[in-house]
């Protein structure tokens, strides 16, 4: 396994290698990542939005899950 350190590095030399004409593409997709890193807030925006979903529907969604996609896996075969 990679410890942090080493996975930047090998991030810096992939970088080094990226031509001249790719380099604003990487730098936006580098941005975007640390907007996501730096907003927690984004994510948690979401939180509480099932609390007052149907159990049943919820059952649907959780629970029952395995055996619809194993029925839908039957029915395409």
């Amino acid at each position: 396994m990679l410890t942090k350190t080493q996975i930047r590095n090998r991030i810096l030399i992939r970088v080094q290698r990226v031509p001249d004409w790719k380099l604003k593409e990487v730098d936006d997709f580098l941005a975007k990542l640390e907007n996501a890193a730096s907003n927690p807030k984004r994510a948690l925006s979401y939180a509480g939005v099932w609390s007052d979903i149907d159990q049943d529907v919820f059952d649907s969604l959780t629970v029952n899950l395995s055996s619809r996609r194993k029925n839908r896996r039957r029915d395409h075969e």
